[in-house]
């Protein structure tokens, strides 16, 4: 998608600290206690405009997450792109 786009790809910006168990069966509470501190920013410097890609958002934990992570970094805006989003049950 960088390539395509002539973006930046910075797929070493951030890295999981530790497995995490699989969110599918979790609650969003759960979700949130399962991600907390499960990832480091290792980027040193960043864009001020960030760009996240995941492959399916049900929830949105793990990017909410990843974006408070890069808002600590100094990033001032974050975009979300996603090819599944899995509404919230009725």
């Amino acid at each position: 998608m960088a390539r395509e786009t002539d973006s930046l790809c910075l797929h070493n910006a951030i890295s999981r600290t530790r497995h995490t168990p699989a969110q599918r069966q979790l609650s969003k509470s759960e979700r949130k206690k399962n991600l907390n501190q499960a990832f480091i920013l290792k980027a040193k410097q960043l864009p001020e405009h960030v760009a996240i890609v995941d492959d399916v958002v049900t929830t949105g934990s793990t990017v909410a997450e990843l974006t408070r992570l890069l808002q600590r970094g100094g990033v001032r805006q974050v975009d979300i792109y996603c090819l599944c989003y899995t509404p919230p049950r009725k």
